[in-house]
């Protein structure tokens, strides 16, 4: 008999800082999803230079805002990266899916990432290794050919 896998949400973020919106959109995900675990994952830099709090107050902060759910927790894969390897997604996720071979990951991102998904590092394979998930969102048109290229489950 083969188990079947631990289902896990991956949700990245620069949680600078954490806010309720972060919260719901993780909850709903989720929840539609039926994952096992959320994965709060923190970013040590942001694409834009722009500057972040230190990661370990951004833990504080997630780690208080989500205290309350039993699911939920800290990935900071990320933030231990010295080498600027993993600014990348692709890279964190050939890590996380080389560590942890007994988990289906899914990959919580907002609708206004889903247009620019062409222009990630490696997003083709990146895309294999992780589910894309994206919530529809007023104001945001969807590619809708992005969307089918990249199978990425949408949600209401």
């Amino acid at each position: 008999m083969k188990l079947s896998k631990k289902k896990v949400l991956l949700f990245g973020g620069s949680y600078n800082p954490i806010h309720q919106g972060h919260i719901n959109a993780a909850l709903n995900a989720s929840n539609f999803l039926g994952v096992d675990e959320v994965w709060l994952m923190p970013r040590k830099y942001n694409y834009d230079g722009s500057l972040l709090l230190d990661g370990k107050h951004r833990v504080n902060m997630i780690n208080m805002a989500i205290d309350h759910l039993e699911n939920f927790k800290v990935c900071d894969i990320e933030l231990k990266d010295n080498k600027k390897e993993l600014i990348y997604t692709y890279n964190t996720a050939v890590k996380l899916t080389r560590k942890y071979k007994d988990i289906d990951f899914y990959f919580l991102i907002g609708a206004d990432q889903v247009n620019n998904l062409k222009r990630w590092y490696n997003i083709e394979k990146l895309t294999k290794l992780f589910k894309f998930v994206c919530f529809k969102r007023p104001g945001y048109i969807l590619n809708e050919n992005i969307c089918k290229e990249f199978n990425i489950t949408l949600i209401e």
